[in-house]
């Protein structure tokens, strides 16, 4: 008996999935009907007869017929129909003396244009360029935010820094009154 495992386009995973099935050699393999082997996820009729024939000429046995039948060869081209002549062509006319006149369409009925409403027109997706014109632009705004951010909380800084040293100052100028007065009486 010869493992199913020496056939041909049958690795591990299909070892175990034939396993399954109860196929595990590969005379079980090439006694198999393909509509027994399509029943496994990703074999179709025409794998599943790719691996009987391996199986068979693995064993050196008859090789079944293949899964679809072969086209046959055509020998001619079918010959086309020849047009007759239209019956209007008398006598050629100039074409500046008389003009075609255009075919007028049938206007679409109401019970048709109720059937059908005009859809509206997709809209587009935005191209790779533009998106990462979009995003660079975001970036940029957010780094514009973070700036003016930055100089408020700094001139906020320097306000109450400001306003700090004007407090001491105002409170040395205060202990000064009070030094010079002490100093008066």
């Amino acid at each position: 008996m010869t493992d199913v495992s020496d056939v041909t386009g049958v690795g591990q995973i299909l070892v175990k999935t034939l396993a399954n099935i109860d196929i595990q050699t590969a005379e079980e393999l090439a006694d198999a009907d393909p509509q027994r082997l399509v029943v496994i996820p990703g074999i179709g009729l025409r794998r599943a007869e790719i691996l009987i024939n391996a199986a068979r000429a693995l064993l050196g046995t008859k090789t079944a017929p293949p899964a679809r039948p072969q086209p046959k060869p055509r020998t001619q081209p079918k010959p086309r129909p020849q047009r007759s002549a239209p019956a209007s062509r008398a006598k050629p006319v100039a074409a500046s003396a008389v003009a075609p006149k255009p075919i007028a369409e049938d206007p679409p009925t109401p019970s048709a244009a109720a059937e059908d409403p005009p859809q509206k027109a997709e809209k587009k997706k935005p191209t790779k360029k533009k998106e990462t014109k979009k995003k660079k632009d975001a970036k940029t705004a957010k780094k514009a935010d973070k700036k003016k951010d930055a100089k408020k909380a700094d001139a906020k800084k320097a306000k109450t820094k400001a306003k700090k040293a004007e407090k001491a100052a105002d409170a040395k100028k205060a202990k000064a009154k009070t030094k010079k007065k002490k100093k008066k009486s």
